[in-house]
């Protein structure tokens, strides 16, 4: 937080020298804000990445703590059943103790996504095929001994967002569906080209004042596409809920 804290005042204030400069200095003063500015953006990609590991790494724990508390049967300490209550009429669910606190659901361990957790509720109060008995018995099997891989594919999905059945439907629709606007297209490509002419001319005319300031046509440019995208981009991202 001090780095990114001082590497961004330090590139403010290079560029405000730099804006009162004349000579050769400017240009120095001018480098030395954008590198600045690279380094305070560089500084926030690492710490961005560093809380996400430290939200990782508490997960994982968080998942061993858990894995104790069902060996110990301390239901206490095991995340709730968001569900608790069977159906009123189903003929074994309350006497066997499949769902609610200190039942099968918990001990088994809390899915992490909500399709995931209507899927195994279902199988313990559906009736189960015969035949696929075998299949889910060899699963098992190959899974009892790989706890690390349960627990890595746990913790991703606590990391997502939970959207329910309707969400995962929604996005996998939309995700299988017509792009609103052609990503080959010439409007596409110059969309990518033009900041970088932008950036280029406002570069030079920060380092040469006093000419034409060309950097305005592709700025300008940029606009023009802006508007023109803007409805299939709202509606793409409208679409995906």
């Amino acid at each position: 937080s001090r780095g990114r804290s001082a590497a961004f005042l330090s590139s403010a204030g290079l560029l405000v020298a730099a804006d009162v400069a004349t000579g050769p200095a400017r240009g120095w003063l001018l480098g030395g804000g954008l590198l600045g500015l690279c380094a305070f953006l560089i500084l926030v990609i690492l710490h961005r990445r560093s809380r996400r590991k430290e939200a990782w790494f508490a997960d994982l724990v968080s998942l061993c703590d858990e894995g104790l508390a069902r060996l110990g049967r301390r239901w206490g300490a095991l995340p709730p059943d968001p569900d608790p209550l069977p159906p009123p009429t189903h003929p074994y669910a309350r006497d066997l103790d499949l769902l609610g606190s200190a039942s099968l659901i918990q001990l088994l361990g809390m899915v992490a996504t909500g399709p995931g957790r209507a899927r195994l509720r279902g199988w313990l109060l559906g009736d189960g095929d015969p035949a696929e008995v075998p299949a889910r018995q060899e699963a098992v099997l190959e899974l009892a001994g790989q706890s690390g891989f349960r627990d890595l594919w746990t913790a991703r999905g606590r990391q997502t967002e939970d959207l329910g059945q309707e969400g995962v439907e929604r996005v996998a629709e939309w995700a299988g569906g017509e792009p609103p606007m052609d990503l080959s297209s010439a409007t596409v490509w110059l969309a990518r080209v033009v900041p970088i002419f932008t950036l280029g001319l406002l570069w030079i005319e920060l380092d040469r004042p006093g000419g034409q300031p060309a950097w305005l046509i592709p700025f300008v440019v940029g606009l023009w596409i802006l508007g023109r995208t803007r409805g299939a981009v709202s509606r793409m991202f409208a679409g995906a809920g």
